[in-house]
């Protein structure tokens, strides 16, 4: 009877608990993000992703059949990223243009560490991308309520004019969508923070009562 030494078995997926599963599936998914983010999807193999795992490759194929999952995997775990982030740092603040002058700030910071694999997914023409399409819709839909939701509190404390909320959640969403490239994306002299600053009073001309 053949006996397999104990650090072999105790990564053994077939043997292994749901939590030590989710624990490598989770550390996968950290080492591609960085290799996707550095390389690109082209460039990056399934080869790659093992090494920097410490992972055989048959082993890798365990938790993910293709390299294109494990890509959608990272996507994912990036959009929840931007979830947190934006829910943990508007969480408490009662002042609504406070909290969507944060939301926006916090929104496009995050953004910034995102775009590695964003930009990088935007210039791999061969590759389909259907279901990031479909987080972003699924991102802009939340996106919307909340915004929709600070505006609602502005306008009943009487900070924001009188509006339809809804009408304008939806303008702030696509305008915000309309900014991730010149605000992240592009690198000029003024850093990050003075550019949101900036486009963020844009966003609000008209939008306070006076």
């Amino acid at each position: 009877m053949l006996i397999l030494p104990h650090h072999l078995l105790s990564e053994n997926p077939r043997i292994m608990s749901k939590q030590g599963k989710e624990e490598i599936r989770e550390d996968i998914i950290r080492e591609a993000r960085q290799l996707f983010s550095k390389y690109g999807f082209r460039k990056t193999t399934m080869e790659d992703i093992a090494q920097a795992t410490h992972k055989g490759k048959s082993s890798l194929y365990y938790y993910f059949p293709n390299k294109e999952e494990v890509f959608q995997a990272v996507i994912e775990s990036e959009a929840a990223i931007l979830r947190k982030a934006l829910t943990d740092n508007t969480r408490g603040i009662q002042d609504a243009p406070k909290k969507l002058k944060e939301h926006i700030r916090i929104r496009m910071k995050t953004m910034k560490n995102l775009v590695g694999y964003y930009h990088e997914a935007s210039h791999e023409h061969d590759i389909h991308y259907s279901f990031i399409e479909k987080l972003r819709e699924t991102f802009d839909r939340d996106e919307v309520q909340t915004i929709r939701e600070i505006l609602d509190e502005g306008v009943s404390q009487g900070q924001f004019q009188p509006l339809d909320t809804s009408l304008a959640a939806r303008a702030l969403v696509t305008a915000l969508k309309g900014l991730e490239y010149p605000l992240v994306w592009q690198n000029d002299k003024d850093d990050l923070e003075n550019r949101i600053q900036k486009m963020t009073k844009l966003l609000f001309y008209g939008l306070l009562k006076r």
